[in-house]
Order: C-alpha cells, then structure tokens, then sequence
C-alpha cells in the first residue's frame, strides 16, 4: 500500500526567484532555500500566538469574509462558499495532482500544537495535509489523513506533535521546528468532481479543558415538513465542535436527546403534536461540554405522533449506565482523547493503526497486535498494555486465532472464550477505560457464511449485551462485500481495504457511545 499524506510541495509565489531545487529520495520536488525565503515565510515576525485560557491559538479562520490567508497551489481553484458549518467556508479544487490550498506560518515549536476543523470532501478522501519545517527543510504530515465524506462534515483534530517528516519516514517530529507554512492538497489523480471544502480551522496550543460557553438565542419557526431550531455559534476559547439537542413533550419529566449536529441549526421533523421544549448544549473538539441553553418552548400546531429521528435511535441498544459509570471513573485518571487497538496480527498491521485513526478523526490511537494470540492470552498481556497506554477507549478484537482449522465452535468453548473476553472489559472498565469489541471477520473463500465466524461472533454479540460492551460490525460489513478484495491470499489477513472497512466499524461504534456520553 502507498504511504499516506507524504508529499513535498514546490510552492511559491507568481514571479518568486527559485535558486534551486532539491530532489528528495521520493524523488518529489521541494524548494531550495532562497525560494522558502520568498514563499514560505522564512523571516516573518513570529506568531507568539493569543492566549485564550488553557491554549494558545495561532490562526482561527472561519472563512466568512475571506479566505484568511489561505492561497491555491499547483493549479487549484479556492473560492468562498455557503455549503459552511456556519457562515461561509473555503472551497478549494484540485486543478491536478497534489493541488490545494496553502497557508504561512510562523510558528516555531511542534510540543502540544494541535490543528482543528470541520471538512468535507467530494472525490477527496482525506484531510491530507503537509507543514513545513525550516529548520529540517522538510514537510511533515500526519500518518493518518482523516476520512472525508461527501454528504457530512468530519470534525478533524490533529496533533502536531505525532507527524513524521517526509525523508525520513517514520521518524516523528522533533519537539523544536520552525513552522512555515500548512498545506492542504488533493489527491493525485483528481476527477472533474473533486473538491474540498474547510470550515472553522483553529491552530492552537496546548490542552484544551474549557467547556463552551452557553449556546444563547435559540429560537424556532414552522417550516415544511417540521420545526426548524437555529441558535447563536457557541463562544469557545477554540471553537465548538458541534451541539446535542434534547427535547421534552409538554407534560413529561424527562428531556431526550434527539440529535448531534455541527451547524448551529436543527429541523425536527417529528416534533410531536401540542407544546414541546428545547435546549441545546455546545461541545468542542477536545469534548467538553458546554452547559445547556435556556428551555425554549413552542406550541408545533402539529398532529403527527411524535418521534425520534434516526440520529437518536442508533445508540438506543446499548447499556447507557454501564457505558455512563465507566466513563465517569476513568475522568482524570485516562488519557483523554486516546484509543488503543488491542489485538492479534490483524491488530499488528501498522496500517490498520493508521486507518482507526484516520476513521475516528479527533483522537489518537495507539495499536497492540500480537501475532498467534488467542482468547486466553489476552489477560494475560492486558495490564501491561493499559499501563503504557492508558486509554480512554480499548478497542478489543480477537478471537480469529481459536478458530483455526476451519471447524464451528462448542458452546462449550465458545463459553470459555466469551469468559476470556469477559476478564479483559472487567480488568478494562476497573481502570475507568470504556470497552468495546469487535466481531471477527470472515475467513477464506469457500464458505459464503463464514460459519465458524459466525458463530463466535453471534456469542460475542450475546456477550456485549449481557456485561453492557458495546460490539463493532466488523464481521457483518466485511460479509456484505467482495471477499475477494477484502483478505489476502492465505484468506485470513486482510488488505486496506478491509482495515478501511474496519476501522469505519470502530469509529460508528464509539460515535454512538459519544452520543450517551455527550446525553447529560
């Protein structure tokens, strides 16, 4: 598989006077040192940055009266939009290969620098990006460019920190840069259709702990086909990330959440006949929750039963207490925003790591795969693990090792390994990290249903209901697909494809438990 996001960029201003320029081992081009000195900021006064409670912010753009700064290379198109989270936004158009928009910096330090925004892409699969450092004269991107989608905003927060240079690969970052420009770019080959557009890009300092203030003028109005909720944007020393609605029919007790959004506007199509109530709370990209709005109330004149759109009801299986008092224990005590993948040799692939947290966008991830292990092993390699990971969320997948010689399992040994798995959630969930599992997936290509598969994974399922874990489809995804394209040739390792396919199982699984989470 190609490497992600590693690309150097000859960028540089209409007219700008290029000494030279460096082939690097790629063989991709970068500018010589006089040409930085015209194009990329080198000996601009330093951004020393705006404190803004527990960070410091170095760029906040919301794209609303301009591009901020922002300037197309290799060809590409920008332009303003209002297809915006809020306002307007920057659009930008691969014109070629690598084309996109860039930005200067001067911002020295890569230790707790973090870049947040909302994005979205048409034939533009991911948030890839490169930053410049003088000193090295090298880019560096992230290893894992977070998906994009077509049809909904991907809010992205990347750590800085975590990048690797271009030359050397695999090599993270040095604490001390000089930072000289950011640069978005498209992918290699892009279609008439490919586009990318960028809201609320903040570029600060430091971890985030200030909740959002209030959300304050939320009002509504009728319009067709329901009631159309809208609000003020949240103040936020970052920004908000997005915004949970709960509503309460006149006369009952309790509020329900009834969506998550990252535009300050809402239509609920179901609101239910007679009076309802609202309120809204914001929530930014490092999670903290804002506290809610005042109640609005507004008589719909609607007759339909009410209901809950489907936004609400993806989580409605999953045990909201159990998830609840876990996550409440390990509040101070994780590392908030981490994941850790823990596994056997699907776990170990280091492009799985990549594409997890490619998939899941605002946080980390770290992978522990061990070639061969089964079920058993895992508690025994479970502390270990926890005490160089401490995560906020442990992402188990095992059990394809039990399975070998092609046979369906016994109860008896399927018990005996659902009580494996039980022991690492319980010593998991002791610790204050939230569990989830993950169905194994299919094996070989002889066998349509994957029966022994099959039936691990239904145990598992019975499994996640019984102690309140909530489980990924990996297994049901990678089934509905072409197995084909999915596992290699010895029919039980899997290709990108599938740790794709996989790691979008994972990140739809920990959305729902955010949403109980962010349900208060």
């Amino acid at each position: 598989m190609k490497s992600l996001g590693r690309r150097s960029t000859p960028e540089f201003e209409p007219g700008a006077f290029v000494e030279k320029l460096r082939l690097t081992r790629a063989g991709r081009t970068v500018l010589g040192a006089t040409a930085l000195l015209l194009s990329c900021g080198m000996g601009a006064p330093l951004n020393e940055g705006t404190p803004a409670r527990d960070v410091v912010v170095y760029q906040r753009l919301d794209f609303d009266e301009s591009a901020g700064g922002f300037k197309a290379t290799n060809g590409a198109h920008t332009e303003l939009t209002e297809d915006a989270v809020a306002g307007k936004a920057l659009l930008v158009r691969p014109k070629r290969g690598w084309a996109g928009a860039q930005l200067q910096l001067a911002v020295e330090g890569s230790e707790g620098l973090r870049l947040a925004l909302h994005a979205k892409g048409m034939d533009y699969p991911s948030a890839e990006l490169n930053v410049f450092d003088g000193l090295t004269d090298d880019n560096t991107t992230s290893d894992s460019p977070r998906f994009l989608y077509p049809d909904r905003w991907t809010p992205v927060l990347y750590s800085l920190d975590h990048f690797v240079y271009n030359d050397r690969r695999q090599t993270t970052v040095e604490p001390t840069t000089s930072y000289e420009s950011l640069r978005f770019f498209g992918p290699q080959e892009p279609t008439a259709r490919s586009q990318m557009i960028v809201d609320n890009l903040v570029l600060y300092r430091g971890t985030d702990s200030t909740p959002p203030h209030q959300v304050e003028s939320l009002t509504a109005s009728k319009v067709r086909g329901g009631l159309r909720l809208s609000w003020r944007p949240a103040q936020d020393n970052v920004g908000p990330m997005g915004y949970a609605v709960s509503r309460r029919r006149g006369g009952l007790d309790a509020f329900v959440k009834v969506a998550e959004v990252h535009a300050p506007g809402w239509t609920d199509t179901s609101p239910g006949p007679g009076l309802v109530e609202y309120r809204v709370l914001a929530f930014d990209f490092e999670r903290n929750l804002g506290p809610w709005s005042e109640t609005l109330r507004f008589d719909s004149g609607a007759s339909d039963p009410m209901g809950l759109p489907e936004s609400a009801r993806h989580a409605g299986a999953l045990d909201r207490e159990r998830l609840r008092a876990t996550h409440v224990k390990g509040v101070g005590r994780v590392r908030k925003g981490h994941i850790c993948l823990f596994g056997d040799s699907l776990t170990h692939a280091r492009v799985y790591r990549a594409m997890g947290e490619s998939a899941l966008g605002i946080f980390t991830v770290a992978a522990h795969g061990f070639e061969s292990i089964r079920t058993e092993h895992g508690p025994r390699l479970l502390d270990e693990v926890l005490d160089q990971e401490n995560p906020e969320y442990l992402l188990v997948l095992l059990g394809t090792n039990n399975l070998r010689g092609g046979f369906v399992p016994t109860e008896g040994q399927l018990s005996t390994w659902m009580s494996d798995l039980e022991t690492v959630a319980t010593e998991a969930r002791r610790r204050g990290t939230v569990v989830l599992f993950g169905t194994v997936p299919p094996r070989g290509f002889d066998d349509p249903q994957s029966k022994p598969e099959a039936a691990y994974n239904a145990a598992l399922h019975r499994l996640g209901a019984r102690i309140g874990v909530p489980v990924a489809p990996i297994f049901e995804r990678l089934l509905a697909g072409e197995r084909r394209r999915y596992l290699a040739d010895d029919g039980i390792h899997w290709e990108p494809a599938a740790m794709k396919v996989a790691a979008q199982a994972w990140a739809d699984t920990v959305q729902q438990v955010e949403w109980i989470l962010r349900d208060r």
